[in-house]
């Protein structure tokens, strides 16, 4: 009866056991996000994280590599997060009649100013730029930029219109990165700006409409 009893308990922690490991990933992907917020991304260690996820430090070995190897996968839920956004700017602007690109142009920001530190690890340049999931994310987010150039110059080719877009999406990262990071702050109070909202403003009418 005894080595019954004892059998029960064993089966039943490894049923626990199972659950948990199915779960794993998942998990720490959700402490990722929480703790990049509370430490950025200088500060985000994997025994932080498996800390932070109530699993053992050893336990992020089942599903990554390394620290870069969970950061890479979080890059690419944050693509993926991305993509839909620039996608609904885009329809909206092809109702509303607001110029296509200062839409997804606008959304993007917005997306980086609301994700700051995950928007960093996007694009750490610790990652592996030709890891097969991240690269295909990141082109899926190019081509929702391309859309809406393409419908704002329907006159271009296609080699013009992945030129655009470049210098489009170089110029909007490099303005949300600036912005994040508090760049821009000596710039209030100087050549008119009251506040960031409207230097982000002026940028959207130089750079995202009027674009040569």
């Amino acid at each position: 009866m005894v080595t019954r009893k004892s059998g029960q308990k064993k089966n039943s922690g490894t049923r626990k056991a199972d659950y948990h490991h199915g779960d794993l990933k998942r998990a720490l992907m959700k402490a990722a996000s929480e703790l990049l917020e509370e430490v950025g991304y200088e500060g985000f260690t994997l025994r932080k994280c498996a800390q932070r996820a109530g699993v053992s430090p050893s336990a992020p070995a089942h599903h990554f590599r390394d620290a870069m190897g969970l950061l890479s996968n979080l890059a690419v839920e944050g693509f993926g997060s991305l993509s839909p956004v620039l996608r609904t700017a885009f329809l909206k602007s092809q109702k509303s009649g607001v110029s296509s690109c200062r839409a997804v142009a606008i959304g993007y920001l917005r997306f980086a100013q609301a994700n700051p530190a995950l928007y960093k690890v996007m694009f750490a340049s610790k990652l592996d730029a030709d890891y097969p999931e991240l690269k295909a994310a990141s082109e899926a987010c190019f081509e929702e930029l391309q859309a809406a150039v393409s419908k704002l110059f329907p006159q271009k080719n296609g080699e013009e219109i992945r030129a655009i877009s470049l210098r489009m999406w170089t110029s909007v990262h490099g303005l949300s990165m600036l912005l994040i990071e508090n760049r821009l702050n000596f710039l209030v109070g100087k050549d008119g700006f009251r506040d960031l909202s409207e230097l982000e403003a002026d940028w959207l009418a130089a750079q995202a409409v009027q674009i040569p």
